[in-house]
């Protein structure tokens, strides 16, 4: 049986490569029999940016109902560790892959208990989905 994994997406002000990291886990779905879900947790979005985001992840619904999505979007501003502890906490999977490109404190990814952390910059990276099957 596979593993459920679950991918974590910290959006905090710059943006770079998200259209493409929602992309590339709903591509890595197509070849994943296991349960997998994207989380967005942001609290620096603009409304148009928000917009696309929301719209990327819907249209990709449409061709891979069987992924589950969740976006959760600060009113305010909350430091990077907080957007990664909502996003585990948020999450389903065994397994949980976090994509930033700012470092986590080991001490914040130690505290979450009974868990396969990967820590990457970005999803699409091959070697990611490499230690996933």
């Amino acid at each position: 049986m596979y593993p459920t994994i679950s991918f974590i997406m910290p959006v905090q002000g710059k943006m770079d490569f998200v259209m493409e990291q929602i992309n590339a886990v709903f591509k890595f779905s197509e070849q994943y029999s296991g349960f997998c879900e994207l989380i967005i947790v942001s609290n620096g979005m603009e409304n148009g940016v928000f917009k696309l985001v929301w719209l990327t992840t819907k249209l990709n619904k449409l061709g891979h109902p069987h992924v589950r999505t969740k976006i959760i979007r600060y009113a305010s501003h909350v430091e990077l560790e907080e957007l990664v502890r909502t996003g585990v906490n948020s999450a389903l999977g065994k397994k949980i892959i976090i994509a930033t490109n700012a470092p986590i404190k080991s001490d914040d990814v130690v505290s979450f208990e009974k868990r396969d952390i990967i820590v990457t910059r970005f999803l699409f990276d091959e070697k990611v989905f490499k230690n996933l099957t």
